[in-house]
């Protein structure tokens, strides 16, 4: 993951005994609220703060195409590579315009289902429909 964050520096500049110019850094300010972070794989900017960096690291945060073919959807619930996902109320339905190529796309924002029973319940039912 890359992760673009604006940082302002503040500097004091002065004259020496000789007259020449020297200075000091004073302060460090980041904006932790404008970072941008880029996917690794396609090198897009992905829709959320920084502060969910770990969560998409760890795979319980996805952010997929709507019409990407490997999904089995079914209401809220998502499947895909053999994990459970509920599509989070927080984005859904929002369009991005991903930078690379300027197209408008659907995105889903998928978190993991992580309470074992309930995501195997659920994976069974996706499994079972593309079985139908």
């Amino acid at each position: 993951m890359h992760v673009y964050r604006e940082e302002m520096h503040k500097y004091e500049y002065f004259l020496d005994d000789k007259n020449s110019l020297r200075y000091n850094r004073l302060e460090v300010k980041r904006d932790d609220l404008h970072a941008i972070c880029i996917c690794p794989e396609c090198e897009e900017e992905l829709p959320f703060s920084l502060w969910r960096v770990g969560d998409f690291l760890r795979e319980k945060l996805v952010i997929l195409r709507s019409d990407d073919p490997e999904i089995k959807r079914k209401g809220d619930f998502v499947l895909y590579r053999g994990k459970v996902y509920k599509i989070t109320d927080d984005y859904n339905g929002r369009v991005y315009k991903l930078t690379e190529n300027g197209r408008w796309l659907n995105l889903l924002h998928l978190i993991l289902v992580e309470d074992e029973l309930i995501a195997d319940i659920l994976g069974a039912d996706l499994e079972g429909e593309s079985d139908a």
